[in-house]
């Protein structure tokens, strides 16, 4: 049977040569990983709520570790918001929208509407983290488009009506559906959710049933349609 220890006498001098159990080994690596993912998962939860650059004390307090902690598995929190980073960009892949392509284009337009928002909602604090990695103006254009081509063709496919707009109409109808127009409809002009939601669905319906980009917002606004 393999002992733990193995004496020796030679060059060593007299020091016991100990047998790694890899089970062991195992368990050191798996606490680890869980404790690396604690500490990428409590700065997200802060990037979430807002806090866009959380200090190692503020991640350690969100994790439940300690500092000294935070910065033996990460040599600087430029390293863990580049791990942070990619979890935002998977929670962007797993972000899109699933609508019934069945349902009426009134129920679509409203559904979309609705998914959107929350999901602008959701993604807004992670949005403006991932604008704080960015390194140059034209990182960020890049990024931006990228999101545009994305939410375009997602819309598309949910919508295919706006695909078949004029030019101008159909641009329209992108920008109401777009997280600019989200965020100047309800952070830089105040609006609710539900006032928001209702401006933009009931634009883009409006927009949609008369194929011209020349609607009135305030008709738009006073067309009544059941959720």
């Amino acid at each position: 049977m393999l002992q733990n220890k193995i004496g020796g006498t030679g060059e060593h001098g007299g020091e016991s040569l100990r047998v790694k159990d890899p089970q062991i080994s195992d368990g050191r690596v798996q606490r680890s990983s869980r404790t690396r993912d604690k500490i990428v998962n409590g700065a997200l939860a802060l990037i979430r709520k807002g806090n866009v650059k959380p200090t190692s004390n503020e991640i350690a307090e969100a994790a439940g570790v300690s500092p000294r902690t935070v910065f033996r598995h990460f040599d600087d929190l430029d390293l863990l918001f580049s791990a942070c980073e990619v979890g935002v960009l998977n929670f962007f892949e797993q972000s899109g929208i699933s609508v019934d392509r069945n349902a009426s284009l009134l129920k679509r337009a409203w559904n979309v509407a609705e998914a959107k928002c929350k999901a602008f909602d959701d993604r807004r604090n992670y949005s403006l983290f991932y604008l704080t990695r960015v390194q140059s103006e034209f990182e960020t254009n890049q990024a931006s488009m990228l999101q545009a081509d994305k939410e375009r063709l997602e819309l598309w496919r949910a919508l295919p009506e706006i695909a078949a707009l004029e030019t101008d109409a159909q641009h329209l109808a992108e920008v109401m559906y777009s997280s600019l127009c989200w965020d100047q409809l309800r952070y830089a002009q105040g609006l609710t959710f539900d006032e928001a939601l209702n401006l933009i669905a009931h634009t883009v319906i409006s927009l949609v049933e008369s194929g011209s980009a020349h609607v009135s917002v305030s008709a738009a606004t006073e067309k009544k349609i059941s959720r």
